[in-house]
């Protein structure tokens, strides 16, 4: 195999393990709204199902937490209950994230040469797409190898600190369905 096809694979590779990795925290959102109070288990499947899009999801469930999560301690502008501001700092970081994840699975991936043949530099990106430049949208640089090995790390945080707050905080205020 040449230097050339291990990039390409590895590239790849990283690219299904972030989308692979973003399929996961979609499914530790949707076990977060299931477990809310007054929804059967078809019923939190129906409505997840039915909200189209990841940011959807992540603003439902947001939604639905923040309805068990104990409010502000005074009406009158108090910090956040230290579980709220844990859950929304969570959120904050996801939707960040998610700007990356949409890019990775919406944006086109192109083979990119640099320098003369004989020293020619080969890599793959993600890049923006024309209708997104032509519309002046899109204006993130290209991804490539090192930003998606980046990104994995990422989301494998995300994944960690949604178990983590549905296990030792979530799960003081309602049961979490496995």
């Amino acid at each position: 195999m040449t230097p050339d096809q291990q990039y390409h694979d590895e590239f790849l590779k990283f690219m299904g393990i972030c989308i692979a990795s973003w399929a996961i925290v979609e499914d530790f959102l949707f076990k977060i709204c299931w477990s809310s109070p007054g929804g059967t288990d078809e019923r939190a499947a129906i409505v997840f199902d039915c909200t189209p899009g990841f940011r959807r999801h992540l603003d439902l469930t947001d939604a639905l937490v923040k309805t068990v999560l104990p409010k502000a301690e005074s009406k009158s502008g108090g910090d956040d209950h230290p579980d709220l501001q844990q859950w929304s700092a969570l959120c904050t970081d996801i939707r960040e994230l998610a700007k990356i994840r949409n890019q990775i699975a919406h944006r086109p991936v192109a083979s990119r040469l640099s320098g003369y043949p004989e020293q020619a530099t080969r890599w793959l990106e993600l890049f923006r797409s024309d209708h997104k430049r032509l519309r002046g949208k899109d204006d993130d640089p290209p991804l490539k190898l090192d930003d998606l090995k980046t990104h994995a790390g990422a989301v494998e945080l995300i994944q960690r600190r949604l178990l983590a707050f549905a296990a030792q905080t979530l799960q003081r205020y309602v049961p979490i369905k496995a």
